[in-house]
């Protein structure tokens, strides 16, 4: 038996625009305590899990621009996550559980006078997704082997059309560590209690956020796996998601009447490369490559990016060095509107880090001494037009390690 409480406290504000202060838009604090109780058993052909858990806190925008002044929102997450495992019979695993969540909330609209102000309670939510999902290991020939799995999540929700999630996949296992896999799976995303507080604020939208279907996302994958030497490993993944009913609001004359509804989809194709080498014996690198193609301007999606590594040890120091780089992209957050799309961009950038450190031995431990760097060649960057990203800096640490007599 497990249990585990977790309190975070945090507040941004937004710096506005550079050179700019009177974009500022105020500030977002947001706090939360997480607790959760755990129980578990184990035997030779089963084991499982029974966990409880509570999420409650507050989400407060303070000092916006008039007219919307403070909005003060308050969560409370409840459920149940149950898994169960057991290995019916040789090579086979059988997984499955049930989740049960509930959701309240209420935002109070605190607006700049002679704005009104208002108050939103949102109505309990609650989802309920039983799952079920059984693998199998089949040896074929020497040094040969296959592995199909197959699973479902099915999903009730107290407002919106039930629906359901399947799973499958298959992978073949061939000599000199060698692995295909194919893969397909089905997402699913429920609207929250975003879209009623949403109509509260907008009356003609009345209560059409109730005829709302889950958003869905197919996901397609083809992978190989390849270890020719002990020192290397490849893996190289070709996939395509489709994402379909993306909830919008939209208003007279794209629509006969204000209302929500799921149109639209859109499709990203991608190849995903990474590569792992032992240079030395205390040595290794790695590099990773995406390469994404959308048909549409999806923000944070860039077309092109290669991250890379290096580990190792020069003496008594440890290096770590780590580089990004990544194109172009389009940004910000896409309005849920029939003809919204992102036209604001950032360029490209290539960001190098580097950590080395040192470990002073003790007679009752060790002193570990770091200093870290961060965007070592001084890269203009941002994720966000007028938001630049920080130049370089350090940080310097200490990591006492020892033994308690």
């Amino acid at each position: 038996m497990a249990a585990a409480v977790l309190h975070a406290d945090n507040i941004a504000r937004d710096p506005g625009l550079i050179g700019q202060p009177a974009t500022r838009t105020g500030q977002f604090g947001t706090q939360g305590t997480l607790g959760t109780a755990t129980v578990a058993h184990a035997h030779d052909r089963a084991a499982g899990t029974l966990q409880v858990y509570t999420n409650r806190g507050e989400g407060d925008w303070r000092g916006q621009p008039a007219p919307d002044g403070d909005t003060l929102t308050r969560f409370a997450l409840a459920g149940v996550r149950w898994r169960e495992q057991v290995r019916p019979w040789t090579g086979a695993v059988l997984a499955g559980g049930l989740d049960l969540d509930t959701i309240d909330g209420d935002v109070q609209f605190d607006r700049v006078q002679p704005a009104p102000r208002t108050r939103f309670t949102a109505e309990r939510l609650t989802l309920t997704s039983p799952h079920l999902a059984l693998t199998q290991v089949v040896d074929v020939a020497r040094g040969w082997s296959l592995q199909p799995s197959v699973g479902l999540r099915v999903y009730e929700h107290s407002v919106f059309a039930s629906t359901s999630a399947p799973h499958a996949g298959v992978v073949v296992r061939m000599p000199r560590a060698a692995a295909v896999r194919v893969r397909y799976a089905r997402g699913v995303s429920y609207p929250g209690q975003e879209v009623a507080a949403l109509s509260s604020l907008i009356p003609p939208l009345g209560e059409t956020w109730r005829q709302l279907r889950p958003e869905v996302q197919q996901h397609v994958e083809v992978g190989l796996a390849w270890a020719p030497v002990a020192a290397t490993s490849l893996d190289v993944a070709v996939f395509r998601d489709r994402n379909d009913r993306r909830y919008v609001f939209g208003f007279p004359p794209a629509v006969a009447r204000p209302t929500f509804t799921n149109i639209g989809a859109h499709v990203v194709r991608g190849v995903e490369a990474s590569l792992q080498q032992r240079l030395a014996s205390r040595w290794q690198a790695f590099l990773g490559l995406t390469w994404l193609d959308t048909s549409v301007a999806l923000p944070y999606a860039p077309s092109q990016s290669i991250v890379a590594g290096l580990t190792g040890a020069i003496g008594p120091v440890r290096v770590a060095l780590d580089a990004q780089h990544q194109s172009s992209m389009a940004v910000l957050a896409r309005a849920r509107s029939p003809i919204a799309s992102n036209t604001e961009r950032v360029a490209g950038f290539t960001v190098v880090n580097v950590r080395p450190s040192w470990t002073v031995p003790r007679s009752q431990g060790a002193v570990d001494l770091f200093v870290a760097v961060e965007n070592l060649f001084d890269e203009t960057y941002a994720y966000r037009p007028g938001y630049p990203m920080p130049g370089v800096s350090a940080q310097v640490g200490v990591t006492l390690r020892g033994r308690l007599r």
